[in-house]
């Protein structure tokens, strides 16, 4: 059977094929004749996969992928990637897959599967940024990853960080992050605040106002410490008001400020 192919190329010069007919196909290659060649094998295991993990109704969902056709739960991972192949389900580092290339990390019993997962699109900085964000927050991992070619960059992943799930794709350079979005850090106390603060500057990230700071791949993070919100939960609205009023005069947030305006209210 015959199947229709788009290929365009995006403005770093990198070819992308999508399948339409199959939903969430998608391959990349450095040339057209690459692209071809990865789409071809794509569509193989595509049907592969579909035959091999037949789900019921609800494991489609409505989410979208990147380029805005539905995708199959089961095939999530590869959809982001652009192919459907066999991929190690926790592989706690940034080795390539065994198939040499873009992989599919099929649900099984023992792995958890989320309704609902943040898809973070990169430029080209997505293997450095999970290598960062794994190493700086506890309870993180890479799940998954898939490459453009044999030896090619990181094209896709899944990863853990804190214990969120996440997706990621290097899109180019039309995709860009704001603070529209953010990342909420729930630290225990100010010398955790301070840790995971100085780990991002240290990394590259710039501070911008009331605990927020953006690292340096353009994503956005409120560092807070946890004794801010029970303040901020007090019966009483002079003092929210004065804790509020203090916090939006900090960068960093200071526990011991915080505390000082809260008592002094």
């Amino acid at each position: 059977m015959k199947y229709r192919v788009l290929v365009e190329q995006d403005e770093d010069g990198v070819f992308v094929a999508e399948v339409p007919s199959l939903p969430g196909c998608l391959s990349q290659g450095a040339t057209r004749s690459e692209v071809l060649a990865n789409v071809r094998e794509a569509i193989a295991l595509y049907l592969e996969s579909l035959e091999e993990h037949e789900a019921p109704s609800d494991t489609t969902t409505g989410a979208a992928s990147p380029f805005g056709t539905p995708a199959r739960r089961d095939s999530r991972a590869a959809a982001a990637a652009g192919t459907l192949s066999a991929i190690p389900a926790r592989g706690g580092s940034m080795s390539k897959p065994e198939s040499g290339g873009e992989g599919h990390r099929p649900h099984t019993e023992d792995t958890p599967v989320n309704k609902v997962t943040p898809f973070l699109m990169f430029n080209d900085q997505l293997e450095a940024a999970i290598e960062f964000y794994t190493a700086t927050f506890p309870n993180s991992e890479v799940c998954s990853i898939a490459r453009t070619g044999e030896d090619g960059p990181i094209s896709s992943a899944e990863f853990v960080v804190g214990g969120q799930l996440f997706m990621g794709f290097n899109g180019g350079s039309y995709f860009s992050f704001s603070e529209g979005v953010s990342l909420y850090v729930d630290c225990a106390d100010q010398d955790e605040v301070d840790e995971y603060w100085d780990k991002l500057v240290k990394a590259g990230a710039k501070p911008t106002q009331c605990g927020w700071i953006t690292d340096p791949f353009g994503l956005s993070w409120q560092i807070v410490p946890r004794r801010f919100t029970e303040l901020i939960h007090d019966r009483d609205p002079r003092k929210v008001k004065a804790v509020m009023a203090a916090m939006m005069t900090m960068v960093k947030l200071d526990v011991a400020e915080l505390e000082r305006a809260y008592n002094e209210a």
